[in-house]
């Protein structure tokens, strides 16, 4: 009988040496098991991760058509808004062209001047002091009528003083 070893002592390193890297193979089993779950664990947190990506991205998205469609919208009332002021300068120019052929021709027949207008129909019916000119302006609620009031109220009141 060939026997590999010469003698026991040999057999026994052989067997320790054998044994060592059993040990070694099992610790290595035992890792690549614990690293096998981790793996797992990582690639459902990555796929969970992913998820959110993609809801943030379909967030964003809407929020960017919001965004554009609110600048169409403000793109279209500032066109409405320039549009609006052009016409009201010109029924204001139009008004008092209007306001101005009407006293030429009061002037021109010779009649007393007659009121135009609200604010000299106001003075025309005598003259309002301070206070009552005040609470017209107080009562007043168009903008550019409040404006030429106040005009009015500083030419009358504001210049004697």
């Amino acid at each position: 009988m060939d026997h590999p070893f010469k003698n026991l002592n040999e057999a026994r390193e052989q067997f320790a040496t054998l044994q060592a890297e059993c040990d070694s193979l099992r610790e290595t089993a035992a890792t690549a098991s614990a690293l096998a779950a981790e793996k797992e664990t990582l690639q459902a947190e990555v796929a969970a991760g992913a998820n959110v990506i993609n809801e943030l991205k379909g967030k964003v998205t809407a929020l960017e058509q919001s965004a554009s469609a609110s600048l169409q919208e403000k793109a279209t009332l500032e066109a409405n808004l320039a549009t609006e002021k052009a016409s009201v300068a010109k029924l204001q120019k139009e008004a008092k062209s209007v306001l101005t052929q009407a006293r030429e021709l009061v002037a021109a027949s010779a009649g007393a001047p007659l009121p135009i207008g609200s604010m000299e129909e106001n003075h025309s019916e005598g003259e309002m002091s301070e206070q009552e000119f005040g609470r017209a302006m107080q009562k007043e609620k168009d903008p550019v009528k409040l404006k030429a009031m106040y005009d009015e109220y500083n030419k009358r009141f504001r210049s004697k003083k």
